[in-house]
């Protein structure tokens, strides 16, 4: 009998023992995971600036749709006048994504997309390698358009959608050029 109890003490003990290893081990997995997700999902702010003045961005959610987001940028008159040749600048600051995609449509003046079927342009960029990427308004866009707009000048929605290693985010803007 005693040597019952001894060995139901002895497996208790063991039992424990590898219990509390079970739960270290967890431990030690599961906390840098959370940390990391966490700084990951944050919104990441961007700068984006035509020679020094900054242009208001949208940080879309994850099920917003770009299209509309261009409407309700238009309707808010958050629009930026802009000169073909005029650098357009992204600062992330200290969270420079691994890539970006810059893709840009030609607007109606009421933000609507003239040609849905039809991207313009999947713009070039370039890395300043300071956690600061810049592509150039310099493609006359006129062509598109009809030549009402070409007097009024034309709105172009960009869409710039920057990825790390798990997480991405896409930012809007609305800016008008003149044509010239």
């Amino acid at each position: 009998m005693k040597t019952n109890k001894k060995l139901k003490s002895l497996q208790k003990k063991h039992y424990n023992k590898i219990k509390k290893t079970i739960i270290a081990i967890l431990f030690i997995l599961l906390v840098p995971l959370l940390l990391g997700c966490s700084e990951d999902s944050a919104n990441r702010n961007i700068h984006i600036t035509a020679n020094k003045e900054i242009i208001d961005n949208v940080i879309m959610g994850k099920e917003e749709n770009h299209e509309k987001v261009f409407m309700e940028y238009v309707k808010g008159g958050k629009v930026r006048e802009v000169k073909q040749g005029d650098k357009i600048e992204l600062n992330f600051g200290d969270t420079a994504p691994d890539y970006i995609v810059i893709k840009e449509w030609v607007l109606s003046d009421k933000g609507e997309i003239i040609s849905k079927d039809k991207v313009v342009r999947n713009r070039d960029y370039y890395d300043t390698g300071d956690g600061s990427y810049y592509f150039t308004i310099d493609e006359d866009l006129l062509a598109v358009i009809n030549s009402e707009a070409e007097v009024k000048g034309i709105y172009r929605g960009i869409r710039i959608v920057a990825s790390w290693a798990f997480d991405r985010e896409a930012y809007v803007l609305v800016c008008k050029t003149n044509g010239e």
